[in-house]
């Protein structure tokens, strides 16, 4: 018979407390002062033992509604299905590592955190003009640093670069609340979501951002995709193609090189 093995912590500070309080009061009630050390593994004990209470009951003071625990059981599956790890997107996101990835492993993490960014911190974000900003991000990242941000690919379409699966990994973003996706001028605006993502960004990946939304933030989509068009990396390239990292060096805009 297969077996799970559950385990609980208690804060240290919290144990340590009862542990003491549960000293006074045996040596209080009965004059006997056992050592702290040993109130403590029984304390642990017991707790350890009342799991088996609890898993007998653990059904029906989880299905029943009459039950507060129900109630917060319920809560607790909303918010894990909120904060699941997000999945790989398509494989066709993912590759070697090379001058198409800008010398990175793809990241879904790194690209959520760049949506969740942009979402924030400009005005009328729709689909073409998230594209271009996180095409300007990643091949600036480059340029400065040796490596993208996010390890995408990114492909020559007739409206300029995008990165390779945008449509699954924007869908996928949606899904899990970290931005928001809705229609509105009968085209897709993107907002910040409540499971918005940041925490996998350094400060050099940060304040390559900060430099894409001073310079590009505040164009519209109709002229990023105008200058995009202009740059060698998609004017040297045909529809289809994979663009490699390197035109980094020749974008029209640049910030000084780190380091």
């Amino acid at each position: 018979m297969k077996t799970s093995t559950i385990t609980f912590e208690i804060p240290e500070s919290r144990l340590q407390s009862l542990t003491a309080e549960l000293q006074d009061s045996i040596k209080a009630d009965c004059g006997t002062e056992y050592p702290l050390s040993t109130i403590r593994n029984s304390v642990v004990d017991w707790l350890g033992s009342r799991l088996d209470v609890l898993l007998e009951d653990a059904f029906d003071r989880l299905t029943s509604p009459s039950f507060e625990d129900a109630r917060d059981f319920a809560r607790m599956l909303d918010e894990g299905e909120k904060k699941a790890e997000i999945p790989k997107v398509a494989d066709a996101a993912i590759g070697a590592v090379n001058i198409f990835t800008g010398h990175r492993t793809f990241s879904l993490e790194k690209m959520a955190a760049m949506v969740s960014y942009f979402a924030e911190r400009t005005n009328d974000l729709y689909k073409t003009k998230l594209n271009k900003l996180l095409f300007y991000a990643d091949f600036t990242n480059y340029y400065t640093l040796g490596k993208s941000i996010s390890g995408s690919r990114y492909v020559h379409l007739p409206y300029g670069p995008v990165p390779d699966a945008y449509e699954e990994t924007l869908e996928t973003l949606n899904h899990y609340g970290v931005v928001d996706v809705s229609k509105e001028n009968s085209a897709d605006l993107i907002r910040s979501g409540e499971n918005a993502a940041k925490e996998s960004l350094n400060p050099e990946e940060i304040a390559t951002l900060d430099w894409i939304a001073e310079n590009y933030g505040s164009m519209s989509a109709s002229q990023l995709t105008e200058i995009s068009h202009r740059e060698m990396a998609y004017a040297n390239t045909r529809t289809g193609e994979e663009i490699a990292y390197e035109y980094a060096k020749f974008l029209a805009k640049l910030p000084a090189k780190k380091g």
